[in-house]
């Protein structure tokens, strides 16, 4: 289907988290977006255990460049109630082998 694909030509993303570190395969298909220098990127395809594409258009985003799982407009309240969920459910599914940091407003 067309949420397997890119909506033009242009870059992918591969980010190297996946379902194996918490991200729920629900989130793939263009259902979440990732956020990466300020600008959001949907996913495309399925969520694997290892790893999530993102389409980035037409930016060539280099390599090692920090992403953002939540964002303002894609926070963990969204991706709780897009998962059914509540957000402690979410915030406790990440593994251990990610790094995490914790801010507080």
């Amino acid at each position: 289907g067309i949420a397997n694909r890119a909506k033009k030509d242009g870059f992918i993303g591969i980010i190297n988290i996946g379902y194996a570190d918490g991200i729920d395969r629900r989130l793939g298909n263009g259902n979440w977006q990732v956020e990466i220098e300020g600008n959001a990127y949907p996913t495309i395809g399925n969520i694997c255990m290892d790893f999530t594409i993102i389409d980035v258009g037409d930016n060539a985003i280099p390599e090692g460049s920090e992403v953002n799982i939540y964002s303002p407009t894609n926070n963990i309240l969204s991706m709780s109630a897009l998962l059914n969920t509540i957000p402690y459910e979410v915030m406790t599914s990440f593994a251990g082998r990610l790094s995490k940091k914790y801010m507080q407003e």
